[in-house]
């Protein structure tokens, strides 16, 4: 019986990282290891259950509706999986995050059990049929970042219409997307012999992840999001209103003309190269999610956090840790991948003037920066 080459690959992925880690269990406090490995089996189960729930539900009925119930599932999910990891790891995390989730909490009971938070969902609901929050910017100013009114209207303008529509509409309307089952085996290596093994639908899927995110990083990041902090801020500047205290729960701060740049050409770009070579002038909807779960995650409370669902890939490349260090200083770190985290590829952003090299001097600007502890090492 073949083996299949994806899972060996990632069971090898896992077992090089844990070994390369194995000598950190007497000398690295334990609360840490076990914050980063829980952080990884809730990640790594989500992000199973995702490739389940589309090869059982949505690969056989495969329609622009799916998606978008798909998609509105998935907004609500990341968001109460950053919520498990806040209780979860509440002592380790910055004190600046954590308290804004509890004042976010205690702001929603008021606004729902409150004769005070009664009159001003009247008054909100006014601003925004007067055209605040889509046609104009708030009267309130940065005050935005912190009222659980506003993070809420952007969960639903983004998370909960946004997203899913324009999914839903690629798929109708542009034939973006496919939906063939993942687990299906789609070539075969060595057939007959002891080395027989199957490459399934899910490695070209996640190799189309991988290119798209590369693609994404080299234009839209890297050169469009700088240019967003530089000549173009006023389209940028709504989705930094989160900054020390980002966590998922507030990573749907966005205008649309910024959430298309960042997230919008990188499939139609893969789409466009793939029709030059004859091929089929669409992508996988699956690796087009990994896209949007992976823009979701970076943004996540917790440093440890998985965004590339690749045991080698987490352990080197710390994109939540990048990312968030990008939203509290706003400035420098502008890729999802942060590439200076490879020991030898340097780059000249930090702020002492030496190149960055290694994960440990973002580590080190973390924790002075929340005042926090987290092992240069782990």
């Amino acid at each position: 019986m073949p083996f299949r080459l994806d899972a060996a690959l990632w069971g090898i992925s896992l077992a090089i990282t844990l070994g390369r880690r194995s000598h950190l269990l007497g000398t690295t406090d334990g609360k840490y290891i076990s914050m980063k490995y829980a952080t990884w089996g809730i990640d790594y189960l989500y992000f199973g259950a995702s490739l389940y729930i589309f090869d059982t539900y949505m690969a056989p009925n495969f329609s622009p509706e799916l998606i978008f119930y798909h998609q509105v599932m998935n907004s609500f999910l990341v968001v109460m999986i950053d919520v498990l990891k806040y209780f979860l790891f509440l002592p380790l995390l910055p004190k600046a995050k954590t308290e804004h989730i509890a004042h976010m909490g205690s702001s929603i009971y008021k606004m729902l059990f409150s004769i005070q938070g009664c009159k001003e969902n009247v008054k909100f609901i006014g601003k925004l049929l007067s055209g605040q929050g889509t046609l104009f910017e708030w009267d309130e100013g940065k005050a935005v970042r912190r009222n659980s009114r506003h993070q809420l209207w952007y969960f639903v303008k983004i998370g909960i219409v946004s997203i899913p529509l324009v999914c839903a509409a690629q798929a109708e309307f542009m034939g973006t997307f496919s939906g063939e089952p993942l687990n299906e085996a789609i070539y075969i290596i060595g057939s007959g012999e002891w080395y027989e093994c199957s490459i399934s639908r899910f490695l070209m899927v996640y190799l189309e992840f991988l290119i798209m995110a590369f693609i994404k990083d080299a234009l839209c990041m890297n050169i469009l999001h700088q240019l967003f902090h530089t000549k173009y801020y006023d389209h940028h500047k709504t989705h930094h209103l989160p900054m020390k205290e980002l966590s998922v729960m507030n990573s749907f701060y966005f205008d649309i003309f910024d959430l298309f740049a960042e997230d919008g050409i990188a499939p139609l770009l893969l789409i466009g190269i793939k029709m030059l070579g004859g091929g089929n002038a669409s992508v996988h909807y699956m690796s087009y999610f990994f896209i949007v779960l992976c823009d979701q995650t970076v943004h996540s409370l917790d440093v440890y956090t998985s965004v590339f669902w690749n045991p080698l890939l987490d352990n080197v490349l710390r994109g939540a840790l990048s990312h968030n260090l990008h939203h509290a200083t706003n400035r420098g770190h502008y890729t999802i991948w942060p590439l200076h985290h490879f020991v030898g590829v340097e780059t000249a952003q930090h702020k002492s003037g030496k190149a960055l090299d290694g994960f440990e001097v973002d580590i080190n600007d973390f924790n002075k920066l929340f005042d926090t502890n987290y092992p240069l090492l782990l």
